[in-house]
């Protein structure tokens, strides 16, 4: 079974990178631009990781792992919360 990752990342470099990264080491990636697209996917996606931006337009990288910290769905998947600055 392929472990899913849901990457949500406003940069398009930054996805690029991740995706390609994430992919060459077997992972399956979904990526989203926003905070609010990313809890939107969780329950279609189901990922055992989220790589979230702290600094995400709509909700940010905290406010996602509050939410799927809380959530009896979610609260399985690993968060790292990462910031490009």
């Amino acid at each position: 079974m392929t472990s899913r990752v849901l990457l949500a990342d406003d940069s398009p470099h930054a996805q690029r990178m991740g995706e390609r990264i994430l992919r060459e080491e077997g992972f399956e990636v979904v990526s989203v631009t926003d905070g609010e697209t990313a809890l939107l996917r969780l329950a279609d996606v189901d990922p055992d990781l989220i790589l979230a931006d702290v600094f995400l337009p709509s909700k940010s990288g905290y406010e996602i792992c509050q939410y799927v910290k809380q959530s009896a769905a979610h609260r399985h998947a690993a968060v790292v919360l990462i910031a490009g600055l």
